[in-house]
């Protein structure tokens, strides 16, 4: 297979990339679960009764506001209930609810809500603002205005929307011990994913079409605005003058930019940080150039220090004195003073409820010296010099030194200090990678972590774009193929999987690759041919990836651990139980050889053993399986990831076995809501956990579910 070929691959590759575009949008805007997101309800009975005719598509105004979804209620009992199922989730502080109220129902349901911490704003909605002088003092503490029309309503719950956004902080906590990789805890492929993003972004190959690409996206983003003319004249404005030395500019002066990026950066939208990434590249090397000269300047005092005021959750704030000692990231690009005064004021300012909310002041030591921390004293380019801004670069790590109380201000002083920790982190994974498959191209490595958060369209879409950017006689353009492969099985379009896996199978096999390769494509072909019912056919492809072990590979390779993990799948689905127990404690064997304890991969070797005992009615054992797999995955595994996903189905049978219907119930409905959030909407994994979870016969579920995950 020659060059020609791999024109043609390529060729083919790119006129995909609009279905896949216009398939991720739809995703993203059907889906009303987004993490970190505001929830608006709106309580009216009858909704838009006391409004004239030209207020009544208020609702159209409303959705166009940054919102995760929206929710409207004629009926003060239906929505307490609601408030209420809402509070009760867990993990939930990361949301709020913004909660509009007309005339009728302010008395009836407000004393209700003061014991409902997820409420942080009220907005009264009346046609006669002075008939609540009393009520304001009253509960002053989370009524944010009384609106008498829907541009002050809209304009109050858009301000608000700010302010909360301007305080909101993300951390990802990590443990630091010998291996920092080995020991990272609930956010690791979070973390790792933004260190990786810092090193790679300056390496990325950016174009003319990639700021249009951007730009677009933005004006679609702020269509949605009430008034989007200016937003879209600054867009316009930016297309026809900025250049990469303005990259902190626009950034500081609250543009479309600002507001758009953060927006991603905060709820961790990966594929809107991915479009972003021409800008991202620009700012990174502004920010690194600002850091040279403030190293200059600072030569004969290199610690400095800086602040940043927050308000953060008390839940948040108990995780943070539980990483005292450790590390800390937080997303994006955190914005920091010289002056302190600038931080307290900024906590000062009125914001919503704040009764459970804590005021926090980080305190930053910055070593100038490194030549890992990059941060700028920004304060010439910025377009709010009196803020004397230290900007740092995104995926900047902190080690978390105490916390004490300023009792005379109830303010948290948190003491952090910069550190390289993230670099270390980060080396190591590259090197576990380079075990596992002997992949060293970073940018190859960062499209893996796509895979493996489990965001499989973004992947696709990353590696078709690799493979546009490459050159025709780049070594890497054959396992840039196979992982675009990989993203076409996972979303169970196999046939086009396998037409690449054999192309690329053909290229190594004339071009003498090593075996290692031609394992991982046969490994891969077999779970095609295994998905697609042909499990015999699949054995066969396993037993030639494992019968080149004893030519150039050791037997307890990780390759190895893969295929016997896959032989195990067959011969579970063939029902020869005591073959697939043996060929998953082999994969379990050799993986604890080679892998971090709470290595994702261990979790999905343990749920495997778990179905193997579940075959058998051994339901007790294969409880223990999958709740080992669980714990794995929730340390180790974004929230919204496949493996969990499927772990938690697993469990449901086994629930509906023991005859725990509304357990299991539960547990497939938390499966399905992670299958939507991450698989295209007509995936067949979608519509097996929506039958699943209506089903109380155990007799009558269906357990034909795409393991949908980057093993291969």
């Amino acid at each position: 297979m020659g060059i020609a070929s791999y024109r043609r691959l390529k060729s083919r590759s790119s006129e995909d990339k609009n279905s896949l575009s216009s398939s991720s949008t739809e995703q993203e805007q059907s889906n009303e679960s987004l993490p970190n997101g505001i929830i608006l309800v709106w309580l009216d009975s009858p909704p838009y009764k006391s409004f004239s005719n030209n207020e009544k598509n208020i609702l159209h105004y409303l959705r166009q506001l940054n919102v995760a979804s929206i929710r409207v209620y004629n009926d003060v009992n239906l929505c307490l209930d609601f408030l209420k199922s809402i509070s009760s989730v867990e993990n939930i502080q990361s949301s709020k609810i913004f909660l509009i109220l007309s005339d009728e129902f302010n008395l009836e349901i407000l004393p209700e809500l003061k014991s409902l911490s997820i409420v942080n704003s009220i907005f009264i909605f009346s046609m006669d603002s002075t008939k609540y002088v009393e009520l304001i003092k009253e509960y002053e503490s989370f009524i944010i205005n009384i609106c008498t029309n829907i541009d002050d309503l809209y304009n109050s719950i858009n301000k608000q929307i700010e302010e909360h956004d301007e305080l909101k902080l993300v951390f990802h906590f990590f443990a630091q011990k010998q291996n920092t990789t080995r020991d990272l805890t609930n956010d690791s492929a979070s973390f790792l994913w933004f260190q990786l993003f810092q090193i790679i972004i300056n390496d990325l190959k950016c174009t003319e079409n990639d700021m249009n690409t951007m730009l677009n996206y933005c004006s679609k983003q702020l269509q949605k605005d009430r008034n989007p003319t200016k937003s879209l004249l600054e867009i316009e404005e930016f297309r026809q003058t900025y250049t990469s030395k303005d990259a902190i500019h626009w950034y500081t002066k609250e543009s479309f930019v600002y507001r758009l990026l953060n927006r991603s950066l905060r709820t961790e939208d990966i594929e809107a940080l991915y479009i972003f990434r021409f800008f991202i590249a620009d700012l990174c090397r502004q920010l690194k150039i600002e850091y040279e000269k403030l190293r200059r300047k600072q030569n004969q005092s290199p610690i400095l220090t800086v602040y940043r005021g927050a308000q953060i959750s008390r839940e948040e704030l108990d995780d943070l004195f539980r990483t005292i000692g450790n590390l800390t990231s937080l997303n994006g690009f955190v914005s920091t003073s010289i002056n302190q005064s600038v931080a307290i004021e900024f906590l000062r300012k009125k914001s919503s409820r704040t009764e459970n909310l804590e005021k926090i002041l980080f305190i930053i030591e910055i070593d100038i010296q490194s030549d890992y921390i990059i941060c700028a004293y920004i304060k010439e380019l910025s377009a709010l010099q009196d803020e004397e801004e230290v900007l740092f670069n995104i995926g900047t790590v902190f080690y978390l030194d105490k916390i004490l109380l300023d009792s005379n201000e109830k303010i948290w002083n948190v003491y952090m200090k910069a550190t390289e920790a993230g670099i270390s982190a980060i080396h190591d994974y590259i090197e576990l990678i380079h075990q596992e498959l002997t992949d060293t191209n970073i940018s190859i490595i960062f499209g893996q972590l796509f895979l493996q958060m489990g965001k499989y369209i973004l992947a696709q879409k990353y590696f078709l774009d690799l493979l546009e950017y490459s050159k025709e006689n780049d070594p890497d353009l054959p396992r840039i193929h196979y992982h675009l492969a990989l993203t076409y099985a996972y979303q169970y379009d196999l046939i086009q999987a396998e037409n690449l896996l054999k192309q690329i199978y053909q290229f190594y096999k004339i071009n003498n690759t090593n075996n290692l390769d031609l394992a991982r494509i046969e490994n891969a072909l077999g779970w095609i041919h295994h998905h697609n019912g042909e499990l015999d056919e699949a054995i066969i492809h396993y037993q030639t990836a494992l019968n080149l072990a004893p030519d150039q590979l050791d037997l307890n390779h990780l390759i190895n651990a893969q295929t016997c993990s896959l032989l195990a799948d067959c011969y579970l689905e063939k029902n020869q139980l005591d073959k697939a127990e043996l060929f998953n404690k082999k994969t379990l064997e050799i993986e604890r050889l080679h892998l971090p304890t709470d290595h994702p991969r261990i979790g999905v070797t343990l749920n495997d053993i778990g179905d193997v005992f579940r075959k058998r009615k051994q339901m007790n054992i294969a409880l223990d399986y999958y709740q080992q797999a669980e714990s794995i995955f929730h340390r180790s595994l974004p929230k919204y990831h496949p493996y969990i996903a499927y772990c938690w189905s697993c469990m449901a049978f086994v629930y509906l076995y023991d005859g725990k219907i509304e357990q299991a119930q539960e547990y497939h409905e938390k499966a399905l809501q992670i299958y939507r959030h991450v698989l295209p909407s007509d995936h067949i994994n979608i519509k097996i956990s929506e039958k699943n979870s209506q089903c109380t016969d155990f007799q009558k579920i269906n357990d034909a579910y795409v393991k949908v995950c980057s093993q291969v």
